[in-house]
């Protein structure tokens, strides 16, 4: 298979996992895990009206134009595209309905598996790209 393949189906389990899991929370899972939907960004960060919307999706097209051009024959492509999967379906709760669907409590914030997957996409990016 090759690293093109293997990206778009590591974005698409992101995606799918994540997605999955929201609906699954916002069912009725147990109550370890608690729902809440969340206007804002990164840790809260809400900007007015639908600048969210603004700011969010040029990144994403941005940063899914530099992994196509530098990431994606590099080491850190997985990195890659689990920033992109985490990303579009945050994006895509926003399109939806507004708000997206955090429910792991970490302590210090709420998050859920696409926020996750950004993160460790770009620990996976600084990782691997210092190698």
């Amino acid at each position: 298979m090759t690293a093109d393949r293997k990206d778009v189906l590591a974005a698409l389990a992101v995606l799918a996992v994540d997605q999955i899991s929201k609906i699954w929370v916002t069912a009725g899972a147990p109550a370890v895990f608690s729902a809440r939907e969340t206007a804002g960004i990164v840790f809260g960060f809400d900007l007015p009206g639908t600048w969210d919307f603004y700011v969010v999706a040029p990144l994403l097209l941005a940063f899914i134009f530099l992994h196509i051009r530098y990431l994606r024959a590099s080491p850190a492509n997985l990195g890659g595209a689990f920033v992109i999967g985490g990303a579009v379906s945050n994006l895509a709760d926003r399109l939806a309905g507004g708000t997206v669907t955090d429910f792991l409590n970490l302590g210090f914030t709420t998050m859920n598996f696409a926020d996750l997957a950004i993160f460790a996409g770009l620990g996976i990016i600084i990782y691997r790209s210092e190698a």
